[in-house]
């Protein structure tokens, strides 16, 4: 029977088990490297979806003030749009259109455009006032992504005498 003293001083086997440890942690190193990678995949997915909201939340608000822009006489009462008769015209409501660019489908805006009264005008007569509108704007993307955007537009418009 061998001594526990020569047992100790055998080193037959220990390379084979410094080298499973080395490989037991590089394989840990690997498992954490791609956990992270798609992690950071995901992020950036996210941000992109994000980006996608807001390019059509503010092409929601933008549509809005341009129709605004064509009113007249300008708009003294809550407005809203509507496209989907191809043209625009008002409504009770909001509007909701399809973007132009539909990204998997899912790509849409929606505005809703409120008076929001009157006033003087500096270095203008009072037969011009300011008109202000409150339009926000609400954008989808995929996977739900939204992104909503709040405006305060004016249009300056006759009004005649007082």
């Amino acid at each position: 029977m061998r001594s526990s003293s020569a047992i100790l001083i055998n080193e037959k086997g220990s390379v084979i088990i410094l080298a499973m440890m080395i490989l037991v942690i590089l394989t840990l190193l690997g498992i954490a490297g791609t956990h992270t990678s798609m992690t950071e995949v995901q992020i950036s997915s996210n941000q992109r979806f994000h980006k996608m909201a807001f390019a059509a939340a503010e092409s929601g608000w933008q549509v809005a003030v341009n129709w605004l822009d064509t009113r007249e006489p300008l708009v003294t009462v809550d407005c809203g749009m509507d496209t989907t008769g191809g043209g625009v015209a008002l409504s009770a409501g909001k509007f909701a259109a399809p973007d132009h660019i539909s990204v998997g489908g899912v790509n849409y805006y929606t505005a809703t455009s409120e008076f929001g009264g009157v006033q003087f005008v500096p270095g203008y007569s009072t037969e011009f006032m300011r008109h202000i509108y409150a339009v926000s704007s609400t954008g989808t993307g995929p996977r739900e992504a939204q992104s909503r955007l709040e405006i305060t537009a004016g249009k300056i418009g006759y009004v005649g005498g007082y």
